[in-house]
């Protein structure tokens, strides 16, 4: 029998989560019922380079009454690191989106396998805008640099239009966490957190290597974003609007 690790506050949301539709373990429907049954508020389907769930996902919070934001996880290309960009409200019938997800993703037996992309950061900030969305980096830590390095790199990215850091996340030490928040807060990103969930956290479809003991929204067990930051992000892409 799988646990299921209750959010501790009505209020908060996931904001970086997978599904089947690239390499969760759940449906996207499962997926939202499952945020439901946590007593998430609000999540964000973020699937690697597609936007096939999204659909699925939104029909079935609409059923539940969970507030579900279109979103992806656009694989970008760094030299000895992730980039990954995440794309929230963006609108998923969008036809450039669609076209550069199809180039950078390759058919490895899963819907979304991704290997060695040929898109520019600054260029995924490009199509996500393009497409009516917010562009926020996922997982700084993963982009393997040094503190000043990260920096440096968040600093060019919000240059090119970079709305948000993903400043709480599994991935992080606490000490990294602070710096993520004071780099966000001295450049005028917005700061978001999820628990890149993949999927249950034990049992026969459980996660895998550095996603094991992940809970959805609650991480490894202290995560709690509030969905104040969603309203934060509704805002500023109001403001990009006008």
């Amino acid at each position: 029998m799988v646990r299921i690790r209750k959010a501790p506050q009505p209020d908060l949301v996931d904001l970086h989560v997978h599904s089947r539709a690239s390499d969760g373990s759940l449906s996207p429907r499962d997926l939202v019922r499952h945020a439901r049954e946590v007593g998430l508020k609000a999540i964000a389907l973020t699937d690697h380079d597609t936007v096939a769930g999204v659909a699925e996902a939104a029909a079935a919070g609409r059923e539940i009454g969970l507030e579900v934001i279109a979103g992806v996880e656009v694989s970008a290309e760094m030299d000895g690191g992730a980039c990954h960009i995440l794309g929230y409200f963006v609108d998923p019938e969008d036809r450039r989106l669609g076209r550069v997800l199809e180039e950078i993703r390759l058919g490895r037996g899963k819907p979304a396998y991704v290997s060695r992309p040929h898109l520019a950061p600054a260029e995924a900030i490009r199509v996500i805008h393009a497409a009516g969305g917010l562009a926020v980096l996922a997982h700084p830590r993963q982009l393997n640099l040094s503190a000043a390095g990260t920096e440096k790199y968040i600093e060019g990215l919000a240059a090119a239009g970079l709305d948000g850091v993903e400043t709480v996340s599994p991935d992080h030490t606490a000490n990294l966490a602070r710096r993520y928040r004071a780099a966000a807060r001295r450049l005028g990103l917005v700061e978001t957190g999820g628990s890149d969930w993949h999927g249950y956290p034990a049992g026969p479809i459980g996660a895998k290597g550095r996603h094991a003991r992940v809970h959805l929204g609650v991480g490894r067990g202290s995560m709690g974003v509030h969905y104040d930051v969603v309203e934060a992000m509704k805002a500023r892409l109001a403001a990009r609007r006008k």
